[in-house]
């Protein structure tokens, strides 16, 4: 009902914008990357860093509107301008091109507007907006990515986008996936595994916060915060390293992390004052180590062993839910259910044991036809931006 009201909310404040961009010509080489509630990252960053590396911002106005513009301003790129939500609104109208990672701005494009919705991965979980009664044809994309056309349908079906719309280029993101390993600095070991746990709605005010830690200390599934040391010694005698990537909402305040060497925990924060990014780190790592998140999609790519926590499935299926019938059949790799599951697929991959590489094969060619590190490009070209 919420998410009901809020959508109708939206619709009559941007009414007036819908009116005002029918009026305003857009300008034919400017493009808006629309990401407000995030940071630099995701399928925006990469597109914005593929347009600076490529030097796009020579012959194009590029305008980032991302969370932290008034850092990013700092940079002092050439033609590039980086602006919060409210200025976006007005560079929507004066932008030819504009391309959108999960949120939106519900502005109707006009007829020489192209606006692309990029998403943020692959589908595995449902997500909210799906939950939001829409019109047949949603009217304010005129095209959407997708990595694969299995997922056109499930697309078309959730954001109400015809079939017809899809642009099938890959994930712009997953282009850092091709480029030279970062190494970042995480001392000797032998091998790097890289966690990423979804974030789990609580009813506490803070997931990692004081109130959550009383009632429930599952900061990473499988493992309670008692447990951690004795993890980190088990990781040392096998010579490998674990770096779990927090979600943005997590808090590390209340935790013990003294002397955890080898069982790393990096909050959002601490990842990004280390200088890092995701998906280079995951281009470092041996293995990966997730559950309901769609990053395992990209991570295919790389071929590499995945392990999949799944110790509170029901209650997530129960919950938010699954956007697949057979969510299973899709997840190629060891399910873990308990801290011994956990040793165990440490102690395979130590040991060099993959059971899962024909089916990761299989799976990745059903949701990765096109894997070549050249989505941005082709995202670009889709819509007619070139350097030509």
């Amino acid at each position: 009902m919420f998410l009901k009201l809020k959508y109708k909310l939206k619709l009559i404040i941007v009414s007036q914008f819908c009116f005002i961009n029918r009026l305003i010509k857009p300008k034919m080489n400017k493009i808006l990357i629309y990401d407000v509630k995030g940071t630099k990252g995701c399928n925006t960053g990469a597109l914005f860093d593929f347009l600076i590396e490529r030097g796009y911002n020579k012959k194009y106005r590029i305008v980032y509107s991302v969370r932290d513009y008034k850092k990013l301003n700092t940079q002092n790129f050439y033609n590039v301008k980086f602006v919060g939500k409210v200025s976006s609104v007005f560079h929507f109208l004066t932008s030819k091109y504009v391309f959108y990672r999960a949120n939106w701005l519900f502005i109707k494009p006009v007829k020489n507007q192209q606006v692309v919705q990029m998403w943020h991965g692959s589908p595995i979980k449902r997500d909210a907006e799906d939950q939001v009664g829409r019109k047949a044809d949603n009217p304010y994309f005129t095209a959407f990515l997708s990595a694969s056309p299995h997922f056109d349908s499930i697309y078309s079906e959730v954001f109400h986008v015809p079939i017809e719309k899809m642009i099938r280029c890959g994930h712009p993101r997953t282009d850092d996936l091709f480029k030279p390993s970062p190494n970042y600095d995480f001392g000797e070991y032998k091998k790097l595994i890289l966690w990423t746990p979804t974030y789990r709605k609580r009813k506490h005010e803070v997931y990692g916060g004081k109130k959550q830690v009383e009632h429930d200390d599952t900061l990473v599934p499988l493992i309670h915060a008692d447990s951690f040391h004795e993890v980190n010694e088990r990781l040392r005698e096998k010579h490998t390293k674990v770096i779990i990537k927090l979600h943005p909402l997590q808090s590390l305040d209340n935790y013990d992390l003294t002397d955890l060497d080898h069982f790393v925990l990096l909050s959002h924060q601490e990842f990004l004052d280390r200088g890092m990014s995701l998906y280079p780190l995951m281009k470092q790592s041996d293995a990966l180590i997730t559950d309901y998140s769609s990053i395992y999609w990209d991570y295919l790519i790389l071929d590499r062993p995945i392990g999949f926590t799944e110790d509170d499935i029901e209650e997530y299926a129960d919950g938010r839910g699954f956007i697949m019938d057979d969510p299973e059949k899709f997840k190629p790799g060891a399910k873990l259910y308990t801290m011994e599951d956990f040793y165990l697929f440490v102690d395979n991959l130590v040991s060099g044991i993959d059971n899962y590489k024909q089916q990761r094969k299989e799976i990745n060619d059903y949701g990765n036809p096109v894997t070549d590190g050249h989505s941005c490009q082709r995202a670009l070209e889709s819509v007619g931006i070139t350097l030509i």
